[in-house]
């Protein structure tokens, strides 16, 4: 191993939507915390998608409502509702629990991701403070 970091991470959204966890993983000082932030409107049209997609396969759920009605008419299925939309008021729990001027915090743009992925990889490799991915 020599002198190579060992990294553990892990993923969920309950972690930027938990005051509570925010407060106590705050307090472990060598942990850094990356947000990925979408755009809502496509977060929702993706979420549906995906729940739109495990009922047809798995068959569970009754009805499957239009995105219009879900947008539109406050239908919901699973945990698809357009209210949810509006989570990124949770971001400001985030920012106080992890100021951006101590560099624990990366909020880093899914469409960034998608659009420029290499520039995306590169903050996320100098933030984590590892070795860049090789050149294309």
């Amino acid at each position: 191993q020599g002198d190579r970091k060992r990294l553990w991470g892990g993923k969920g959204e309950g972690v930027a939507f938990s005051p509570r966890i925010l407060r106590l993983t705050s307090r472990i000082p060598s942990l850094r915390l990356v947000v990925m932030v979408r755009e809502p409107v496509e977060w929702l049209e993706s979420l549906y998608n995906l729940r739109r997609f495990e009922c047809q396969i798995k068959g569970h759920c009754q009805e499957v409502p239009s995105l219009e009605d879900v947008v539109l008419h406050g239908a919901s299925f699973e945990d698809v509702k357009a209210k949810d939309a509006l989570l990124s008021v949770s971001l400001q729990s985030v920012v106080e629990h992890f100021p951006p001027a101590l560099g624990r915090l990366l909020l880093l743009e899914f469409e960034l991701l998608r659009s420029r992925p290499r520039e995306a990889f590169d903050r996320l490799t100098s933030f984590l403070g590892i070795s860049y991915f090789p050149p294309d």
